[in-house]
């Protein structure tokens, strides 16, 4: 997914600003972003020495390459490179980017796991994740409240603590054990974990940039969520597919997050601890 920003002319004194499109940096985007796609999804049924993988991940280093000169030139670019530099702004789009990833990677193989090896019914399995997509509504308030009265720090801390608790602790799923009650609160702290986190990343990428930028940060903070989103779902689908022992390849799916959601905490660590 590629979102297409529109930017002023910087001259605040003209009266109807130019509106430019990046055309070439949106299309290199969508270039890098799907052949990376195509390589993690493709890996997982051809084996990474196919030639369509190989190719697919060279058009994604090629693409992302020549994104980055074109970007760094262009007089408007589609995103600039300058933010970067800004190591708030880096630190919530990573752990956007993160959060995503190993939850929406994990819904992704959740399905799988009740359905195909526990021999849950479609509804059961619906009714199974529950506790993982109700916690990501409810917890939102929550989040909410702490950034109000304690800042964007707090909720990060323990969005990302609570969530990385949750995907270890799901480990102990096996084919027939244990009763599905154990996996409760491990599905509870997945959801929770990611959204206490997100409103506080959201606010810390937007304040970590000047105020007239505050659209543009919104705008790469969600596409960042969303590419990690779609990678984590080729990614973990990957591992599946090329794992014929299906628990291994799960829990396999489930570190994988933990270590993300770990990461995503020790960034949160070197944020300054104010109320933006």
């Amino acid at each position: 997914m590629a979102i297409l920003f529109i930017y002023q002319n910087s001259n605040e004194n003209e009266v109807h600003p130019q509106l430019h499109f990046d055309v070439l940096g949106l299309v290199l985007s969508v270039i890098s972003i799907a052949s990376l796609s195509l390589a993690l999804i493709e890996a997982g049924s051809l084996s990474w020495s196919s030639p369509l993988v190989m190719i697919a991940i060279i058009v994604f280093l090629l693409s992302s390459f020549l994104f980055v000169i074109v970007e760094k030139n262009a007089k408007q670019p589609m995103l600039p490179l300058s933010f970067f530099k800004i190591n708030r702004f880096v630190i919530a789009v990573s752990i956007g980017m993160a959060l995503n990833f190993g939850v929406y990677g994990e819904l992704f193989v959740l399905p799988f796991y009740f359905q195909h090896i526990r021999g849950y019914g479609v509804a059961e399995t619906g009714v199974a994740l529950l506790p993982l997509v109700g916690l990501i509504a409810l917890s939102s308030y929550l989040s909410g409240r702490l950034i109000s009265s304690n800042g964007v720090k707090l909720p990060l801390l323990l969005g990302s603590l609570v969530g990385a608790l949750g995907f270890f602790s799901l480990l102990i799923a096996q084919a027939e054990t244990p009763s599905y009650f154990w996996l409760i609160f491990p599905l509870a702290a997945m959801g929770f974990g990611i959204s206490c986190c997100q409103p506080a990343a959201t606010i810390t990428a937007i304040h970590a940039l000047p105020k007239e930028r505050a659209g543009l940060a919104a705008a790469i903070f969600t596409t960042s969520r969303q590419i990690g989103s779609l990678l984590g779902v080729a990614l973990f689908g990957s591992i599946i597919a090329t794992n014929s022992h299906f628990i291994w390849g799960f829990h396999m799916t489930l570190i994988i997050s933990g270590v993300l959601y770990l990461g995503s905490f020790l960034l949160a660590l070197t944020l300054s601890s104010d109320n933006s």
